[in-house]
């Protein structure tokens, strides 16, 4: 219980500061996804059902915050959360590259159905953006995995233990 208890605080802490002051990092208008750097951390640790509830109740939770189309960031989250939940099923050890790759895939699949669902408008360089802000995620996401201990972040189940022991 307590495990979900510290997802959720910390999903909701980056949704607040995705929504507040990640604008301030921003490179020609490209941002970081940090909802989606710990939606990651989350594949990671724990079981596709686990991420993909956790992807869907941040994504309803930016749709209730974030004036849009209801239900497209939930969709969406929900998506890149079971496919998370997925690439990370195996549960082997990590490697360094593997959750950037992951990062950068999903991040650039969450920026072009967003594009595609809400209103694709090729004059707008939809794709362009979804590209820069993907490596953007992925290179932020890069260096937040370094940062933090890898046995915060990567599953243990691989040595035969359960995570957050």
């Amino acid at each position: 219980m307590m495990r979900q208890l510290i997802h959720l605080v910390l999903l909701l802490l980056a949704v607040l500061l995705q929504n507040s002051v990640i604008d301030l990092i921003a490179i020609r208008g490209a941002c970081p996804n940090l909802v989606l750097i710990y939606l990651l951390i989350i594949a990671i640790r724990e079981q596709r059902l686990t991420t993909t509830v956790y992807g869907f109740a941040v994504g309803l939770f930016q749709d209730a915050a974030v004036s849009g189309i209801l239900g497209l960031q939930a969709f969406v989250k929900t998506l890149v959360g079971f496919i998370g939940g997925t690439l990370f099923s195996s549960r082997r050890a990590q490697t360094w590259w593997r959750p950037t790759v992951a990062l950068f895939a999903l991040d650039l699949l969450h920026n072009v159905l967003i594009a595609l669902l809400s209103s694709f408008d090729p004059n707008r360089n939809d794709l362009i953006s979804a590209s820069t802000s993907a490596l953007y995620t992925a290179v932020v996401g890069f260096i937040v995995l370094s940062l933090v201990p890898e046995r915060v972040w990567c599953h243990s189940s691989a040595f035969g233990e359960e995570p957050y022991d």
